[in-house]
């Protein structure tokens, strides 16, 4: 039996989801790493609100999947106090099964920087990426269909 377009589709994608599954014990050690390195929180200081955002990405060598890289977006949102969002983002290449992708998910907003910090460190933080990056994978593999709407 030859493989169709859809179960080659289903394939990848479960290849791809146990990609980040298999790589999520290093990316849970990299944030708080990053989000408590010196130059990190200077350059999350230095920022304006909504001007920028300070990346970090974790790069994924594995053949079996679609990932490149998963990682976090640092935004600040006020001035003063100083708030700021996390977000966690995925770089997914393209194929004939799949969209290419880059997106960001914002999964805290408008907190200090050692509350994210913190936030970081627990088991709520853990729960809501993997539930986000499987969300992501699923959305490259089957993109929502943008229904055209009929006016009469």
């Amino acid at each position: 039996m030859e493989p169709t377009i859809e179960s080659m589709a289903m394939y990848r994608c479960q290849r791809t989801k146990e990609s980040v599954y298999r790589n999520r014990k290093d990316f849970f050690k990299f944030v708080p790493r990053v989000l408590n390195h010196e130059e990190t929180v200077k350059a999350i200081n230095s920022m304006l609100p909504f001007d920028n955002v300070v990346n970090a990405q974790l790069r994924i060598v594995d053949g079996t999947s679609q990932i490149k890289s998963i990682g976090i977006s640092v935004m600040r949102m006020e001035l003063e106090p100083a708030t700021f969002s996390l977000g966690i983002t995925v770089e997914i290449f393209g194929s004939r099964y799949n969209k290419a992708a880059s997106a960001t998910e914002f999964v805290i907003g408008c907190q200090p920087i050692e509350k994210i910090q913190d936030y970081v460190k627990g088991e709520e933080f853990a729960r809501q990426t993997l539930k986000t990056f499987d969300q992501l994978v699923e959305d490259c593999f089957y993109p929502k269909e943008i229904k055209k709407q009929v006016w009469w």
